[in-house]
C-alpha cells in the first residue's frame, strides 16, 4: 500500500538526481527514476545494517521503502510535487534563505534543502495536505535520510517560512478589501 510518504521519499529522491544532474527536464527526471526503480528488487532498497533504533520508531522501514508500484492517485501527487517544485524552486528557495539568514542556500544539506521545498509545495499549493502534516512529514523524513539534528532545523525552518508566508498572505488579503 502506498502512503503519501512514500511518495515525498520518492520526490526526495527523484529531485536529488536533479541536483546531481541539473539538465534533466521533468519528464526526463521521472521517467528516469521510475526505469531505475524497476531494474532493482526488493531486497534492494534494504539496508545492509539494522536500523538504530532511536531512529526506528514512529518511521517503520518498511514505510520508507519506495518501489516502482505506485497507484495512480499517488501517481499523481508525485508528479505534482515535481512539477511545482520544478515551476517553484526559485521562490522556495527565497522563502528558505529569508528565515535562515545566517545560512547560505549552499551550507545547507541537500537533502535537507529538498525536504524543505517538498513541504513548502504541499502546504502552500496542495490543498488536501494541512500545513502540519507538510511539516510534520518533512521532519519525520529527515530523522531516517539526514544526521541526527537536522530535524530540528528542518521544523523550525518551515515553521517560520509557513508562518511568515501566511502573515504576508492576509496582509495582501487585507489591502485588497
Amino acid at each position: 500500500m502506498w502512503t503519501r510518504r512514500k511518495v515525498r521519499i520518492a520526490a526526495m529522491q527523484a529531485l536529488f538526481q536533479k541536483e546531481l544532474n541539473p539538465q534533466l527536464t521533468k519528464e526526463e527526471l521521472v521517467s528516469s527514476y521510475w526505469s531505475v526503480l524497476d531494474s532493482l528488487e526488493d531486497e534492494d532498497f534494504r539496508p545492509a545494517e539494522e536500523v538504530p533504533e532511536e531512529f526506528s520508531d514512529p518511521v517503520e522501514l518498511d514505510d520508507l521503502i519506495v518501489t516502482s508500484q505506485l497507484a495512480d492517485v499517488e501517481n499523481d501527487h508525485f508528479k505534482f510535487l515535481i512539477e511545482t517544485i520544478f515551476e517553484k524552486q526559485k521562490e522556495f528557495d527565497e522563502l528558505i534563505e529569508d528565515v535562515s539568514s545566517s545560512w547560505n542556500m549552499n551550507r545547507l544539506g541537500r537533502v535537507e534543502v529538498l525536504l524543505l521545498r517538498i513541504a513548502i509545495a504541499e502546504a502552500l499549493y496542495c490543498e488536501d495536505v494541512p500545513v502540519v502534516t507538510a511539516i510534520d512529514e518533512a521532519v519525520e523524513i529527515s530523522k531516517f535520510y539526514c544526521n541526527e539534528d537536522s530535524y530540528t532545523f528542518v521544523n523550525g525552518v518551515l515553521d517560520t517560512v509557513l508562518r511568515k508566508y501566511r502573515m504576508e498572505e492576509g496582509e495582501k488579503q487585507a489591502k485588497k478589501d
